[in-house]
């Protein structure tokens, strides 16, 4: 059975009354309340049962992924079809996500808590930026297979889910449609932000 398309409000609102109800505390705004999922799950009933029946921790990741730029182009019946390809990981405070110089396997995407990015050489550890819910990182190395460009450490208890390169190499053979929406994606974003650094240098 095909399942229906949603649109971007849909999906927001009813993953976060979802999340409401079950008291599940993010970090990330919530933009919906339960009375406008009441009226749009009696407009869509297949897609509300669709929705409920996921285990609230995937509906959680649903609406995390679609509330990122990155994802936010995909319809509620492809970001379920990505939810087996998605893995959860959790660090403590000062725990290294990932390291300068290794492998890019993934990307990952912060649900909770928050990230210090590090440029490391010989002499000092810079601390780049820190990201927050919602943020991607990780997409530069999981482009192109380089090694890591920075070190990443939780700056408290983190939550995030990752994306590996393996399986969407994988996800083209299987579904070149979604995977190629995915890549066009992450060009456009990594795009945007090449821009944002050029506009940054020239001023």
């Amino acid at each position: 059975m095909r399942l229906p398309e949603a649109s971007d409000a849909d999906l927001d609102c009813i993953g976060a009354a979802r999340m409401r109800r079950k008291q599940v505390m993010t970090d990330a705004p919530l933009h919906a309340d339960a009375l406008r999922v009441v009226r749009v799950a009696r407009k869509i009933p297949l897609l509300s049962m669709i929705f409920r029946r996921l285990p609230p921790r995937q509906q959680e990741i649903v609406a995390l992924l679609k509330r990122t730029p990155l994802f936010a182009d995909l319809s509620l019946r492809e970001l379920i079809e990505l939810l087996p390809l998605i893995h959860e990981r959790s660090y403590g405070d000062g725990e290294t996500v990932m390291a300068q110089g290794e492998p890019g396997l993934g990307l990952y995407v912060l649900m909770r808590g928050e990230v210090e990015v590090r440029q490391e050489d010989a002499r000092r550890n810079d601390g780049i930026a820190r990201l927050g819910p919602g943020e991607v990182f990780g997409d530069v190395s999981f482009v192109d297979g380089s090694p890591r460009s920075a070190t990443v450490v939780a700056c408290r208890h983190a939550e995030l889910i990752g994306l590996y390169r393996t399986e969407l190499l994988d996800l083209m053979e299987r579904k070149p449609h979604l995977a190629s929406k995915i890549l066009f994606s992450l060009a456009r974003q990594l795009g945007i932000r090449l821009r944002a650094m050029l506009q940054a240098r020239t001023r």
